[in-house]
């Protein structure tokens, strides 16, 4: 498929966006996942074009904006939560769309981020879909930023992944008390997907606190790079 045509098809299913998110209702939602901003500036120039999935309110944006990087986009499935953004943002382009399907070219972006966002991917068939997404509009040697939860070991994550295995057949996927659905991810199985198209920089395990801030629960800070040679023999 050449690159126009995929621009095309990704921009009808970005269009396709329902505009009733779950996320809407979160209208005074405030992010916890961490973000190393000086891990970001040591690799990201300044005048690197930056993509934020799943950027919500526009809370990274912000704070790229604040410290000089202009072109930046941000991308989220939540109208209610990109007008929020608008509202404190200057130099972010925002976007209604999938992370399953980005509406950008091959090669668009220098470096990308997502804080949280892949933990709403609740099956290991849409977690690739949206990492093959991320290599392909990303060029060689482009950094990924990703944050994501994993499995806790607590009689409170043992109810909850009990009662949602239950409910959705699946390991690790719960309903949150704000009524979101999310799936707890090993490492083995992220790192099994992104190991196709990524290679890993850095790995760090560390407490997140929840949704609510009244929790800690375990998370993994990782840095990603494409590799600058797309080698037959990966």
């Amino acid at each position: 498929m050449k690159a126009t045509q995929r621009v095309t098809s990704c921009a009808q299913a970005a269009c396709q966006v329902s505009n009733a998110s779950p996320w809407d209702a979160l209208s005074g939602l405030t992010s916890t996942t961490p973000f190393d901003l000086n891990a970001f500036t040591s690799l990201c120039p300044k005048d690197s074009q930056v993509l934020d999935l799943g950027c919500g309110y526009g809370r990274i944006c912000h704070l790229l904006e604040s410290v000089g990087y202009t072109r930046l986009t941000g991308l989220d499935t939540s109208a209610v939560q990109l007008e929020r953004a608008r509202t404190s943002l200057t130099h972010t382009q925002l976007i209604l769309a999938d992370v399953r399907s980005l509406p950008f070219g091959d090669g668009q972006f220098d470096h990308a981020i997502a804080l949280g966002v892949l933990d709403c991917l609740t099956n290991i068939t849409d977690l690739g879909l949206a990492v093959a997404e991320c290599a392909r509009v990303l060029r060689p040697g482009g950094h990924w930023f990703v944050n994501f939860y994993t499995r806790n070991t607590s009689k409170y994550f043992e109810d909850k992944y009990s009662t949602g295995e239950s409910e959705f057949g699946a390991k690790r996927v719960f309903r949150s008390k704000s009524g979101l659905v999310f799936r707890h991810h090993t490492l083995r199985e992220f790192l099994t997907v992104v190991d196709e198209a990524f290679d890993l920089l850095k790995c760090e395990l560390r407490p997140f606190l929840s949704m609510n801030q009244r929790t800690e629960v375990a998370g993994y800070c990782l840095i990603l790079r494409k590799p600058p040679f797309r080698s037959h023999y990966r």
